[in-house]
């Protein structure tokens, strides 16, 4: 279609250890936490659209 857009690799990775053990479990009781304030949030932005 002509772009000009190229594939690249970004050279990002998430480390095996940071999916398991404490860093894990840190972050699915963080996650547990946030998603009813992102809720709460996006139900006073858009006027209760997720009640």
């Amino acid at each position: 279609m002509g772009t000009k857009f190229e594939k690249q690799k970004s050279g990002v990775f998430i480390p095996v250890e940071m999916l398991r053990g404490e860093v894990a479990k840190v972050w699915d009781q963080t996650a547990e936490r946030l998603e009813p304030r992102v809720i709460h949030h996006i139900n006073r932005m858009t006027g209760g659209l997720f009640t």
